[in-house]
């Protein structure tokens, strides 16, 4: 026999939690589409519309974009980056690393030329 609490049962109340989280993440899938459509829905850099992500252009990093709490939050950390697709994200966070550049040698070429174009000039 399964445990009552408020008359409901154990696996009800599984279940209503289940719901909720699934709910939750519902919700934010939709308001992470939602900023990425109003940012335009594609890379920044190579205009590809699938596999995208944000990219901080500042310091000012409070969390990842997916990972805050509401729309609200999610669209105020939203504004300080661009959207980038996940290859574009990868060259760019390692400032073309992989080519044999030094991590701090900002080339005007390459993806690093392309986010310095983007952002009129300026690099973190």
């Amino acid at each position: 026999m399964t445990k009552k609490f408020d008359g409901f049962s154990e696996l009800d109340h599984y279940l209503h939690a289940v719901d909720w989280v699934i709910n939750k993440r519902r919700k934010k899938a939709s308001s992470f589409k939602r900023i990425v459509k109003a940012r335009g829905g594609k890379c920044s850099i190579c205009g590809l519309k699938y596999g995208l992500e944000f990219h901080h252009t500042e310091d000012d990093k409070e969390m990842d974009v997916s990972q805050c709490a509401s729309y609200v939050e999610m669209k105020e950390e939203a504004r300080k980056c661009i959207l980038v697709c996940k290859r574009c994200h990868d060259q760019v966070c390692h400032r073309d690393d992989a080519a044999g550049q030094p991590e701090d040698d900002l080339s005007t070429t390459g993806l690093s030329g392309a986010l310095k174009t983007i952002l009129g000039g300026e690099l973190d």
